[in-house]
């Protein structure tokens, strides 16, 4: 009974093999239709979030003088100087590469010479998207966190959280 099953087995291997070499004689033309688009991918594609990004930043620093910092008429102005760091991460989230997603850091110093009681340092973080609509406009939107520190008053600090949009014309 064994040979028998060997056989048969035998039997529809030989009948099978022709068939499964014509197989594979057949060319991706035969097997795609032209009718359906093909997608081809970017090697930028495969790059993660992070990796299709540019990172800008910024330093400024100014100098200045204020009248009035302390809203009192009475009272002579303060020189000031202020440092300003910004760094920026952007990156594509979308094929068309028309909306971006934006990190952002900000670290701003203000720091007054006659009156130390006003020097503040301010951090903050920023996280949204910048949507391209046509050719000369954007949309952004986002949430922005801003922490403010009096450095020589004590404890003195206040936060403004913020969620915003512009529409912008370049």
């Amino acid at each position: 009974m064994t040979k028998a099953k060997y056989l048969i087995l035998l039997m529809a291997l030989l009948l099978f093999l022709p068939a499964l070499s014509f197989a594979a004689e057949i060319t991706s033309e035969e097997i795609v239709d032209e009718k359906i688009p093909k997608i081809y991918i970017d090697e930028e594609d495969e790059y993660s979030f992070f990796q299709r990004g540019k990172l800008n930043s910024l330093f400024a620093l100014s100098l200045g003088y204020d009248s009035n910092s302390h809203l009192d008429s009475e009272r002579n102005g303060d020189s000031y100087s202020q440092a300003l760091f910004k760094t920026t991460f952007t990156s594509p989230i979308t094929r068309d590469k028309k909306t971006k997603g934006i990190l952002a850091y900000e670290l701003m110093a203000l720091l007054y010479g006659g009156e130390s009681s006003l020097d503040i340092i301010k951090n903050s973080l920023n996280a949204g998207i910048d949507k391209k609509i046509g050719e000369k406009w954007q949309l952004q939107g986002g949430y922005r966190l801003d922490a403010y520190t009096y450095i020589n008053s004590g404890s003195d600090k206040f936060y403004v959280n913020a969620l915003y949009w512009k529409l912008k014309q370049n």
